[in-house]
């Protein structure tokens, strides 16, 4: 088991028009370039991650794991009922209140605050 730190926004006006004919986003999410992914951690506590998102210099984000509708190892079980999961494999939970745009160009930072050390810096 590893955590890793990611970003995955998605085209926000392709994701509109398909919510609005109530079809799957798949296709606002499934794209070249889709996700920036950080390094593995394997040195952390689970029930202790907590995390903030800087865009520009303002905190976008802050969450913590205990805030999820269902607990990672609950997420793991379920999914491991119907997918073969494999290592190396990346499970992506949901995004947490503070969703906004970003775009090309622009400055973010994602940091463990608790339970696990580092951020992933980068420039969309």
């Amino acid at each position: 088991l590893g955590l890793e730190a990611r970003l995955a926004p998605p085209r926000r006006k392709v994701q509109s028009d398909l919510k609005a004919k109530g079809l799957p986003w798949l296709v606002s999410k499934s794209f070249a370039g889709a996700a920036a992914v950080s390094d593995f951690a394997t040195d952390f506590r689970l029930a202790d991650i907590g995390y903030t998102l800087h865009v520009g210099g303002e905190k976008r984000q802050e969450a913590h794991v205990r805030d999820m509708i269902f607990d990672v190892p609950f997420l793991v079980h379920h999914l491991s009922r119907s997918h073969a999961l494999l290592p190396g494999d990346l499970i992506f939970t949901g995004t947490p209140e503070g969703v906004g745009p970003i775009r090309k160009g622009d400055a973010f930072e994602l940091s463990f605050v608790s339970g696990c050390k580092g951020s992933f810096k980068g420039v969309l």
